[in-house]
């Protein structure tokens, strides 16, 4: 009982908000929305997060129907900013840095089948160049072009 009357005196004085933090709205009836919301596309994703005129901007995170999390900084629909990317079977990946237009680029990590490999990603969000590459807690040096380790 005294939880209760404590948790009413924080409403009624506006240290705690009533109203749940997150609106849900389908994408359709968000555009022209800002704040932050629970959000479900005809496209098959979700988000959760905060939005601007119906985009995500801000911090969030989607999801999409083939089990890909996306997470991190939005700016009007896109991934731009910090963040991290977990793509499902058959890839498995998890990668996280700095995201330009929904792309990773600079130095970022990248963890697949096992192995993180810390270093420079370049077009279409690979790694590309000096990178060192750790599995089993072991570290050495190793090199990309493109994607593929040389």
């Amino acid at each position: 009982m005294r939880l209760f009357i404590l948790m009413l005196s924080l409403v009624m004085i506006g240290c705690v908000n009533a109203e749940a933090p997150y609106k849900f709205m389908s994408e359709k009836n968000a555009a022209g929305y800002t704040g932050e919301v629970i959000m479900q596309s005809v496209k098959s994703w979700r988000y959760v997060g905060s939005i601007k005129n119906g985009k995500p901007h801000g911090h969030g995170v989607k999801i999409l129907e083939s089990g890909m999390v996306i997470y991190g900084e939005w700016v009007e629909g896109e991934l731009n900013g910090n963040g991290a990317m977990y793509t499902p079977a058959p890839f498995g990946g998890l990668t996280a840095g700095a995201y330009k237009q929904n792309e990773v680029v600079g130095d970022a990590v990248l963890i697949i089948e096992g192995e993180a490999i810390e270093g420079p990603f370049g077009k279409f969000g690979v790694p590309h160049g000096k990178a060192m590459c750790s599995k089993d807690g072991v570290k050495k040096a190793c090199e990309f072009n493109h994607g593929e380790k040389i």
